[in-house]
């Protein structure tokens, strides 16, 4: 057995024992064997072999960072010495390029990341978390995203920001980005009710109108339910309020709601009196828009559902910034399919409200 089978069994029983938590230092060493056997065969000899027809010597290693799925790895690259032309490890070289070919597509995408936005009269907001490795770390990301209606009536994607916090800083900073770029005439958004966004937005955006996604305040309503018989209707019940035709005819139920848990469930009765009415600002919408603008929705399935299917099997990235690449990438095809429909979000025209 010679010391590279030797090291690729030892590997193995790495793997055996560690499972994916080698994974990194397994591909690193992989990576140092692969190169110094590339160098050997550049050299025409083995490390320190005799041999007529060599083309020069080795010389030691230099240390190297590179970035990859599995991880950063920490690779000893292979040099030399007296051969008659520079030997630079073919791995690294596909790597190289994949690098040059990576920051070029960057460009295009910092380029739409930044592009000019315009009037938005309504914008949803929403946040999903990927893990990141930083230094070695794995740490939860935020990437929040925003989506917006446009003068022509369709749904654009307006900006994502990447960062290991969801707080208030980070959303301060996204909106403020959205609104140097150019976003005015925000009337009305929708979103759910994330951990510093409140703050945020009524810094950042003070005269538009927030509503809370109905569809997670149903969800939320369910978990303040205190049994399985409340559980089971308490979705409709909160139904009939979204359904209801006017802003009066929703507090009216949602008065006779709270009275009826008043006694039976007043923890519930309480979070009903202070989370429900965030949900109702959507009735100060012309009535054929409600629909559109009353939950979060739109974001969740159209790209939160596809950033999931997109980013699930790599589970880690290695860091923020690839992050950032694909998921800027995916937002670029979701905003060109809109942009070419055909098919508008909602009228403008329609501008009569109860």
């Amino acid at each position: 057995m010679t010391p590279n089978d030797t090291t690729i069994a030892a590997l193995l029983d790495q793997l055996i024992a560690e499972g994916p938590q080698a994974m990194r230092q397994v591909v690193t060493t992989l990576m140092n064997v692969a190169m110094s056997l590339e160098r050997e065969r550049f050299l025409g000899a083995d490390l320190y072999q005799r041999a007529p027809d060599r083309r020069g010597y080795a010389n030691g290693y230099k240390p190297k960072k590179v970035d990859t799925l599995a991880g950063t790895l920490d690779l000893d690259v292979p040099k030399t010495a007296g051969a008659p032309e520079p030997f630079y490890p073919a791995s690294l070289e596909r790597g190289r390029r994949s690098c040059r070919a990576a920051k070029l597509l960057d460009v295009d995408l910092e380029a739409w990341r930044n592009r000019p936005l315009g009037r938005l009269r309504y914008i949803f907001l929403d946040a999903r978390y990927e893990k990141t490795r930083e230094h070695g770390v794995v740490d939860d990301c935020a990437v929040l995203t925003a989506i917006g209606v446009d003068e022509l009536c369709r749904r654009r994607v307006l900006g994502v920001s990447i960062k290991v916090s969801e707080a208030e800083v980070h959303w301060r900073a996204f909106l403020e980005s959205l609104v140097a770029r150019g976003l005015q005439g925000v009337a009305f958004i929708t979103s759910d009710d994330h951990a510093g966004l409140k703050a945020a937005r009524k810094a950042v955006l003070p005269g538009a109108r927030w509503q809370r996604c109905q569809f997670h305040l149903a969800q939320n309503a369910i978990h303040h339910a205190p049994n399985l018989g409340v559980r089971k209707i308490i979705g409709e019940q909160l139904r009939d309020i979204w359904n209801a035709n006017t802003l009066e005819a929703a507090e009216a139920e949602l008065k006779s709601l709270i009275n009826h848990y008043r006694k039976e469930a007043p923890k519930l009765a309480s979070w009903l009196e202070t989370a429900v009415p965030e949900g109702l600002a959507v009735f100060k919408l012309p009535k054929e828009h409600r629909r559109r603008m009353r939950t979060s929705n739109p974001i969740e399935r159209s790209i939160q559902q596809e950033l999931k299917r997109r980013t699930q099997k790599i589970r880690v990235f290695p860091n923020e910034a690839s992050l950032e690449r694909l998921v800027t990438a995916i937002l670029v095809e979701i905003d060109e399919t809109w942009t070419a429909s055909l098919q508008p979000y909602v009228n403008w025209n329609i501008t009569d409200a109860d």
